[in-house]
């Protein structure tokens, strides 16, 4: 065949061009969109399980006393219902129907609430703390403290993860961008921490694609990192004299993030430890110092019920 010929040359430029097409078609990118807003009446099959580890050493003028250790672990499968939201579209007030809810302390495993049993949670009057109620009045204690692992709400006030995690524009796969310092320092004010901007660090990134619940999903990880922060003390007459020196977070997570962001469907992972240093005056007048770590890990899975 001769390529000198115009019409056979024609056909083997437009060939040759179809050829080569996937070689410099553009990398798809992709709007990040972190917080999905829910509705009134939204109804969720979940599974999340949380643990927090506590770790406290103290010493006294230099000699340490034994130290300290809790772990409380607990696990929800419930149906989700979504009762009331604000005008961002954060939880105010959820009812769920338990499936199962256990928790493990140490060696030991207990039922928080029976198969079929229903509870509601709802930010409370203070706009920080979340209240549990049953159709038969309150929950103990016990039970407030292990569900509030697993079924906390957000304040309202709280910043939304976009404005502390998202990117300014779109991404592609194996992209990375840092995360808001400003924003976090400025979040971080109502858990009672003291940060300059300077101090956090963080990155998040795009890795690839993953199906989750046959949906196709974003695969993203990322870090963040509080360096050095100045916490106030809850008062405490036992230890008035004591006061906080330093604080520390680091913080990992994971998320699967429906490439349609009208989906709501949550996929979670994390881990967050803290680390708080302490110090001041015995009665009388020795030095006292105490190391408090705290390590929060979960997973979460929220899927909508058509």
């Amino acid at each position: 065949m001769r390529l000198n010929n115009p019409f056979v040359l024609r056909l083997w430029v437009a060939w040759v061009s179809v050829l080569a097409y996937p070689c410099f078609a553009a990398d798809p990118d992709y709007a990040i969109k972190i917080h999905r807003p829910d509705k009134a009446g939204m109804k969720f099959d979940v599974a999340i399980t949380s643990a927090l580890k506590r770790e406290m050493t103290t010493s006294i003028n230099g000699r340490e006393t034994p130290a300290q250790e809790e772990v409380l672990a607990v696990e929800l499968k419930a149906t989700a219902e979504i009762v009331e939201v604000d005008e961002a579209g954060r939880d105010l007030k959820v009812t769920y129907v338990v499936e199962k809810c256990v928790k493990s302390s140490g060696d030991k495993d207990e039922e928080i609430l029976p198969r079929g049993k229903i509870f509601t949670a709802a930010v409370g009057p203070d706009k920080k703390k979340t209240i549990f109620t049953t159709p038969d009045g309150k929950l103990t204690d016990d039970q407030s403290e292990a569900l509030d692992l697993v079924a906390d709400l957000p304040a309202p006030d709280a910043a939304l993860p976009d404005e502390l995690y998202g990117p300014k524009s779109r991404q592609k796969i194996g992209s990375s961008w840092s995360v808001n310092s400003s924003a976090m320092a400025e979040d971080l004010k109502r858990h009672d921490y003291q940060v300059k901007p300077d101090d956090i660090s963080g990155s998040v990134k795009i890795n690839g694609l993953e199906k989750a619940n046959n949906v196709e999903c974003l695969n993203i990880t990322g870090d963040m990192k509080v360096a050095k922060a100045k916490v106030k003390l809850e008062n405490d007459p036992n230890n008035a004299a004591i006061t906080m020196k330093n604080a520390t977070i680091d913080s990992n997570f994971s998320w699967l993030l429906p490439i349609d962001p009208a989906l709501n469907h949550v996929v979670a992972f994390g881990t967050v430890t803290s680390n708080y240093s302490m110090g001041g005056q015995t009665p009388d007048g020795g030095e006292i110092k105490r190391e408090l770590k705290t390590t929060r890990m979960y997973e979460i899975r929220a899927i909508p019920i058509n």
